[in-house]
């Protein structure tokens, strides 16, 4: 696999308008991973109607990357960039986690409610070694030389390692009471205990998180809902000290209706949310240390209607968001999520007919979204729409051939914003995938 990190853009923020091809790395940027999982699950099913799970997981991670990508911004008048920029790491990670819970239903009020219960345990090691560098030069954006980037070109400016370890156990538990038969009130709560250690840092401690929800049949086709919850994740990042950076920390409400018609052929959901981000962690610009994005919130709504009608199947979504920085690093940015985005697909299935159509599929979709940001404002792009398209024949009783067409019209945006230096990506170009798929 070959890293890239994407483009910079001129000193303004203005974005490039360049070749989608375009690579400001070096022939020799390399990643290589490997994994190993191994798992068990065992589930008991009850004549009392409980359930018993018992699930393990064991990890065995390797990773190494060494990879050159721009670190400065260019020039608008001449069109260069001075500096470009190494990071290189070595990791090793085993973790191992165990989960084990019982649910039982009874009866509560003259309706059936239910209680599950249940313990965690989470345990991870990881070693880590690396270095950043950094060249000075003269780079033109429309003449770049992947192959000139020679690695004797960079100095080292920091070397990094990092032995971290962490373990966490909690409890948990859920309650879901029906006092009456189209109402459920649900409640739910985790009490963690973690510790985490490293070279440099050990930190500890508890976390209680709540949830709370409730669903309220309206009819038997309709139901509206709400529900809050809470996030808390202990992190293993370190910042420039060597310090472990806060837990990320987080809140969701949602309040919405669903609808479920025509035996379930047609489907339609309306949820109004807001959630809050915070402590997020983020490299820093030389990519040596983590820092904390600071908090964001965002508020909403989301629409969706999907469903069948005889041979024809479609999906129409539409979300809004407003993010606002409530708290925002100084030199941490993130990209914002866009404004409004679209979602539309449909197919169209022709079943046996004695022409070229003769069971075939045919489908398109949309996806669009407005202008976008980070979160000072340096970088944004303009909006965009993108279609795709794909043909299903079914040739026979076992084989089926698919062709799917992405990016139709070869549209040319910018799917994600960085900073000025690196992280700004074109979207996918045009480009087709052919499959086949034979049942025995």
């Amino acid at each position: 696999m070959v890293p890239n990190n994407g483009l910079a853009s001129y000193d303004d923020g203005t974005l490039l308008d360049v070749d989608t091809s375009t690579f400001f790395g070096a022939d020799w940027n390399d990643f290589n991973f490997e994994g190993t999982d191994i798992f068990a699950d065992l589930t008991r099913q009850f004549s009392n109607g409980g359930r018993g799970r018992i699930a393990a997981r064991a990890s065995d991670r390797a990773s190494d990357f060494d990879y050159a990508y721009s670190g400065d911004s260019v020039d608008a008048t001449t069109d260069t960039f001075e500096k470009m920029s190494r990071y290189t790491n070595d990791i090793e990670e085993q973790s191992f986690a165990f989960d084990t819970n019982y649910s039982q239903p009874f009866e509560f009020m003259g309706n059936v409610s239910e209680f599950v219960v249940g313990f965690d345990h989470k345990q991870e090691e990881n070693e880590a070694s690396g270095s950043v560098g950094s060249a000075t030069g003269t780079w033109s954006i429309y003449d770049f030389d992947s192959s000139s980037i020679s690695k004797s070109l960079f100095t080292t400016t920091r070397t990094t390692s990092n032995d971290t370890s962490e373990q966490e156990q909690a409890i948990y538990g859920k309650l879901t009471l029906r006092p009456i038969k189209n109402l459920a009130v649900i409640s739910g709560a985790r009490l963690s205990t973690y510790k985490i250690d490293s070279s440099d840092d050990s930190g500890s401690g508890s976390h209680f998180t709540p949830y709370a929800g409730t669903v309220y049949d309206l009819t038997e086709s309709q139901a509206l809902y709400a529900s809050y919850s809470e996030v808390f994740k202990p992190q293993t990042n370190a910042d420039e000290n060597g310090e472990f950076i806060d837990p990320r920390e987080g809140q969701q409400f949602e309040f919405g209706i669903k609808g479920t018609y025509h035996n379930g052929l047609l489907n339609s959901r309306f949820t109004v949310f807001q959630l809050t981000d915070k402590n997020r962690a983020e490299l820093d610009d030389t990519e040596t240390y983590y820092e904390t994005t600071g908090e964001y919130r965002v508020r909403g709504f989301e629409a969706e209607v999907s469903g069948q009608i005889n041979s024809w199947d479609m999906l129409l979504g539409y979300t809004y968001m407003d993010t606002e920085v409530l708290e925002g690093s100084t030199s941490r940015y993130f990209s914002l999520m866009p404004e409004h985005m679209l979602t539309a697909w449909s197919k169209y299935s022709f079943g046996e007919r004695s022409s070229v159509l003769n069971n075939m599929t045919i489908g398109a979709g949309m996806t669009a979204m407005s202008e976008f940001e980070t979160s000072d404002g340096s970088v944004s792009t303009s909006g965009y729409a993108v279609f795709d398209t794909s043909i299903t024949k079914q040739l026979n009783e076992n084989l089926k051939v698919s062709l799917n067409i992405n990016n139709l019209f070869d549209r040319k945006y910018y799917a994600r914003v960085g900073a000025t230096s690196t992280f700004n990506f074109y979207g996918e170009s045009r480009n087709f995938m052919v499959s086949a798929n034979y049942t025995f």
